[in-house]
């Protein structure tokens, strides 16, 4: 969804075993966003309240999915849910992600490395499909929803016509 503050947000996803690594770059006016300053990497619930950006792995066959929420300030939350917006709660993860933020003039770019060894076993052999989305805040307060998709209707991260980029299960072994 366009905004002032943004013309554009490449995402650049690749898997290495079981360590997802993604590449989230916002480019546009940099000085016009709002980023969320750096503290000490914590699970903080209502990161996408803020510029924020966001994964949902969802298993092959499945309704369950995962929601993952990096901010550039370093904090993040993982939530498993067992079907569309039903039974929302607190992923347990064995190591938290790793985000590294770069902010300048033409935008901002969030790398993270996420640890998949935390997904049930029925996740670990199946083909994933992801949903990537970003929040983006801009310092006048306006805020503006991205998505590889969204469904017609309005912005829901959580829909599945967002669920738009397939990996195979022997891409993660």
């Amino acid at each position: 969804m366009p905004c002032a503050v943004l013309h554009a947000i490449r995402v650049g996803v690749r898997v290495d075993g079981q360590t997802l690594h993604l590449d989230y770059q916002m480019m546009g006016k940099g000085d016009a966003l709002a980023i969320p300053h750096a503290q000490e990497p914590a699970r903080t619930d209502n990161l996408w309240q803020k510029t924020c950006c966001e994964v949902f792995l969802k298993a092959a066959g499945q309704t369950g999915y995962f929601e993952v929420n990096l901010s550039p300030s370093t904090r993040w939350a993982c939530y498993h849910f067992s079907s569309f917006r039903e039974g929302m709660a607190d992923a347990t993860i064995g190591a938290a992600p790793v985000i590294k933020t770069v902010a300048d003039a033409a935008g901002l770019r969030l790398q993270a490395e996420i640890n998949l060894s935390m997904l049930p076993p029925d996740f670990a052999n199946s083909a994933l499909t992801l949903a990537l989305s970003c929040v983006v805040e801009g310092r006048d307060g306006s805020k503006s929803f991205w998505a590889l998709n969204h469904p017609p209707e309005k912005p829901d991260f959580h829909h599945d016509d967002c669920f738009q980029l397939q990996i195979g299960a022997a891409l993660r072994s």
